[in-house]
């Protein structure tokens, strides 16, 4: 595995360019893919606490309305895959902007940030996850892949499971979902110090 826009490395320092000219790659698995192919990760842990957006004639297709009021990830999945994976041209000019209601209008194409691997064949696994622990179809299925793997290789498997997860993908996916939300609460923590001292540093003044 290697490590990719973790290492705080500029896109055109880094040797992963040869994997993704596009984007700067979270992790890299070179030959973990679907025949020994190389296969790429992008994580990302968003919140769906955000308002609905009105959008505009020429985004709408391109930009999913946020509508996590109306379904799991209606905040976030969406709009993070077109932005990984992009999107192919649907319907005709003249359809008119598309209704995320009907169905009907058109979507212009668009590149997504991993237009370069995915020319070449390379696997692309988006992980979208939110800051509350859930974790995206992508993830999810990713992670019940990997619990077939080390099934088949279960006396190489060293992990001390617990009673309230006995499986692999029980285990690991909670232990997925703690950390994403211990590290958001430990940003929030950290932003309340930082506005504490921006306050004194006023008072003081």
């Amino acid at each position: 595995m290697l490590l990719g826009d973790k290492d705080k490395v500029t896109k055109s320092t880094s040797p992963l360019v040869s994997y993704n000219s596009t984007h700067a790659t979270d992790i890299v698995e070179p030959g973990g893919g679907p025949g020994g192919g190389d296969r790429l990760f992008e994580a990302k842990v968003v919140s769906p606490c955000t308002l609905a957006e009105r959008q505009g004639a020429v985004t709408r297709g391109q930009k999913p309305s946020k509508r996590g009021y109306l379904f799991g990830f209606g905040n976030t999945e969406e709009s993070y895959r077109i932005m990984i994976y992009g999107t192919a041209a649907r319907g005709l000019p003249t359809d008119g902007p598309f209704d995320e209601d009907t169905g009907l209008g058109f979507v212009p194409q668009r590149s997504g940030h991993y237009s370069d691997a995915l020319a070449r064949g390379k696997k692309v696994i988006a992980l979208v996850a939110e800051v509350f622990g859930g974790l995206s179809p992508h993830p999810a299925r990713f992670l019940r892949q990997l619990a077939r793997v080390a099934a088949k290789h279960a006396t190489r498997d060293s992990t001390k499971y617990t009673r309230c997860a006995r499986s692999f993908r029980q285990y690991h996916g909670q232990r997925i979902s703690h950390a994403i939300v211990m590290t958001d609460a430990l940003n929030i923590y950290d932003g309340i110090l930082k506005l504490k001292k921006m306050v004194l540093q006023r008072r003081a003044a």
